[in-house]
């Protein structure tokens, strides 16, 4: 029941984004933004999302953590009004009504010192960290009855989110500035930034032991992707001993290499060089999860390391742990 009710949250929550037009706060569980901070920070960097979607009184609510103030239970509704629910007394308050004409107020929960805000411009260009965005949504707060407290300003953009977030402290304006942005299962924004990661197809992977056997069908195929991505505007050069450029090893639960992707495999002895960026370069792999008696991985916990073969110290290294599993 847990499993269809997840099926048909993401269902209902697709179809409300796209009935809705310009979406400026995706609710869609897995979103997750990160924040830069200036000014009087507790941390320089804030990390927030949608963890998850929960079912509460005949409706789907998405579950938003983040700017340090726990769970807020919300739903978007078709004129683009954000509602947050209040578990304890089953009521909902308006935290967003972005569909209120410019130059409008309306009454909101979202901070407790600043119960107004008003839509200031739809047309509003953006600078930031992350890069330029015209037409962005601005919204301004009046002060609240709270002394040096409370929000000043929000930034947002359609089918991203929040951009910027500027606060009253009593330290000081605190501003919040998005550097990344993952929503709907793809990095939407991102600042310049040179990355390096390891993508696996599954986190658990069956070998099927139902007599009669098939070795050919028996055998889990683990897909691996090392991805180096550069979007700043400076080139990176790596230099190669060889023609191999990346290396994949699989450990078990006590360590020992159950696996090395270039055991077995030859290449050209030659000196060679690749320039990375701006862009990213993809390296892809499919390996059988077998031992070299052609049985599959025993079963239980691995990990996968995987790394950029270039001459000198190495700088690209990333690690995922997975799981094998029997079927008789």
């Amino acid at each position: 029941m847990a499993g269809m009710r997840g099926l048909l949250c993401g269902a209902v929550l697709c179809a409300r984004a796209l009935a809705a037009g310009p979406d400026y706060f995706p609710l869609h569980p897995g979103n997750q933004w990160v924040y830069r901070c200036t000014g009087m920070c507790a941390e320089p960097l804030a990390v927030v999302g949608v963890t998850r979607a929960d079912y509460v009184a005949g409706r789907w609510y998405s579950v938003f953590e983040g700017f340090g103030r726990g769970e807020a239970l919300l739903r978007q509704d078709g004129d683009g009004t954000v509602w947050a629910l209040d578990r304890a007394t089953g009521q909902e308050s308006r935290w967003y009504a972005f569909s209120t004409p410019v130059g409008q107020s309306y009454g909101t929960s979202v901070d407790p010192c600043s119960p107004t805000a008003a839509v200031a411009s739809r047309n509003h260009r953006h600078e930031g960290p992350a890069g330029s965005f015209p037409e962005t949504l601005r919204v301004v707060y009046a002060p609240g009855s709270c002394a040096d407290a409370g929000l000043t300003e929000e930034i947002f953009y359609r089918w991203t989110g929040l951009l910027r977030r500027s606060e009253t402290t009593i330290g000081g304006l605190r501003t919040y500035d998005l550097i990344y942005a993952r929503t709907a299962g793809a990095t939407v924004i991102s600042q310049p930034e040179l990355h390096f990661s390891l993508t696996l197809d599954k986190p658990v992977y069956t070998a099927d032991l139902m007599p009669p056997v098939d070795p050919a069908a028996g055998i889990p195929r683990l897909t691996a992707r090392l991805t180096l991505r550069n979007t700043s505007d400076k080139p990176v050069l790596l230099d190669f001993s060889s023609g191999q450029r990346y290396e994949i090893e699989i450990k078990d639960e006590k360590g020992a290499v159950v696996y090395r992707w270039s055991e077995g495999r030859g290449f050209p002895l030659a000196l060679g060089q690749e320039t990375i960026g701006p862009g990213e370069k993809n390296y892809v792999a499919v390996i059988p999860l077998a031992v070299k008696s052609g049985r599959p991985f025993p079963q239980g916990r691995y990990v996968a390391g995987a790394w950029i073969t270039n001459s000198g110290p190495q700088r690209f290294r990333a690690s995922m742990g997975f799981e094998v599993r029997h079927v008789y």
